[in-house]
């Protein structure tokens, strides 16, 4: 009898244990009442009391503290009640909506208070370098104190990201620098300069630093103590510019873009990296073509363009000579270059500059007032006269006393003679002979005569 009895109460303790433990589990897995309450006050958006689950670190609650979703008490009916992630909000002090001048909270100087502990946090160490000491997991009962932001140090040039930052005391140079997330790879580290200010006279002091000191030695002399309100400066590399690049087109065996050496890069250099010429390659009609920014324009040449059809002879050979003279083309025997190594002929070549090495032409062209104008294949040691036959010969109207050939190598305008030679690639060009107005040379002659007639007669009467 008294082994049931023990047998029995044993079994009912089981029960009671099992029956609490998995009711302690349920409770544990859901979560439903395990909530830490925790304080942020200072200079965040929305200062209050929050409810947070466990295992959650400052800088959710820094980030949550700082929305501006709390205006009003509007606002506040529209936030959920139940938590959606790690927070919930019980008690918010509510800023007015119509205050102008709120602090922006630092991430820098944040104070913890644990029970009877102030423990220091640097939260934007965590975001700069992902230090979690920086940004430690909150207990129940915590009280999160943030200061004011204080940016007082500016810092440009060649760092990755240049502004405005936010110093502790003794923080160095290394520091404010590390804050801008680094140098760039054309940092000049050799002269870091600091301006600083004396708050007694007003006057600036230069300071400078040499950065290779600092890499490997944080305590150099070198990394500089900075105060509030320095200016650093980072200087780019002057021995580190950006590459520059020339283009070479047409007939060589790898064209495109090439980086040049600042003033020790030749045309011949390019020449030869670019492969070589191709057979086809017409050295001729070769050019280098450079774009100068700063050339100044020809005022004569621009007030001519505007100008109407009534140009005086000087005037038009002018406009002529200007439209011929490309001051961007760089003249240079290619033959000479290519062929026979002339350093004469070489040249240091700039940055965007553009060689074109056009392939030989086959034809010469017959433009204007024949019966069949076009491009007719080259024949060595032929005359105007052999073209304008493969032209099928003039058309009516034409003025044959202003013929033109207009030489390919040069641009230039000539009158030719009936035997002279045309060369590979020149043009022909053919004038229509311009309609004689007789009604007006008969008004200007009617003209003319009237007022000698009216001379005759006054000096007549003079003469009386």
């Amino acid at each position: 009898m008294i082994k049931n009895k023990f047998i029995l109460i044993l079994f009912f303790l089981i029960f009671s244990f099992v029956l609490g433990y998995s009711f302690d589990l349920q409770n544990i897995s859901s979560g439903a009442d395990i909530l830490y309450n925790i304080s942020i006050v200072g200079a965040v958006e929305n200062p209050g009391v929050y409810r947070i689950l466990p295992e959650t670190r400052l800088s959710e609650v820094f980030k949550q503290a700082n929305l501006k979703n709390i205006q009003s008490k509007e606002a506040e009916k529209n936030v959920e009640k139940e938590p959606k992630n790690l927070l919930e909000s019980t008690e918010t002090i509510i800023l007015p909506s119509n205050q102008e001048n709120i602090l922006k909270p630092s991430l820098r100087k944040i104070v913890l208070k644990r029970d009877s502990e102030l423990i220091n946090v640097d939260l934007s160490l965590f975001f700069l370098n992902g230090d979690n000491s920086n940004n430690p997991y909150l207990r129940d009962g915590d009280v999160i104190i943030v200061s004011a932001k204080n940016e007082c140090v500016s810092i440009s040039g060649a760092v990755n990201k240049p502004g405005i930052i936010e110093i502790l005391p003794k923080n160095k140079l290394s520091d404010v620098i590390e804050f801008a997330y680094g140098l760039k790879p054309n940092a000049y580290l050799d002269k870091i300069e600091i301006y600083r200010k004396n708050n007694n006279n007003g006057k600036i002091s230069y300071l400078t630093a040499d950065f290779n000191e600092i890499i490997n030695n944080y305590n150099s002399p070198e990394n500089i103590e900075i105060e509030c309100y320095d200016k650093i400066v980072v200087r780019n590399n002057p021995n580190l510019k950006e590459d520059d690049f020339i283009n070479i087109m047409g007939e060589v065996k790898f064209p495109g873009n090439y980086i040049i050496l600042k003033g020790k890069t030749t045309l011949l250099d390019i020449l030869e990296i670019s492969g070589g010429l191709l057979e086809n390659s017409d050295l001729e009609l070769a050019f280098i073509e450079r774009k100068n920014p700063f050339q100044k324009v020809d005022p004569e040449f621009e007030r001519l363009k505007e100008k109407s059809n009534e140009f005086t002879k000087v005037e038009k050979e002018y406009l002529k000579s200007s439209w011929r003279y490309d001051t961007s083309k760089i003249k240079v025997d290619f033959k000479k270059l290519w062929f026979d190594k002339d350093k004469n002929e070489d040249i240091i070549l700039k940055k965007n500059d553009l060689i074109y090495i056009p392939d030989k032409a086959i034809t010469v062209t017959v433009n204007g007032h024949v019966k069949n104008p076009g491009q007719f294949t080259f024949v060595p040691n032929q005359t105007i006269s052999y073209y304008l036959d493969k032209a099928n010969g003039f058309s009516w109207n034409v003025d044959k006393r202003r013929i033109r050939l207009i030489k390919a190598k040069t641009g230039e305008w000539t009158k030719p003679l009936d035997d002279e030679i045309v060369n590979l690639g020149d043009v022909i060009f053919i004038p229509e002979r311009q309609e004689i107005d007789y009604w007006k040379i008969t008004k200007e002659v009617f003209g003319v005569l009237t007022g000698i007639a009216t001379l005759a007669v006054l000096i007549q009467n003079l003469s009386k």
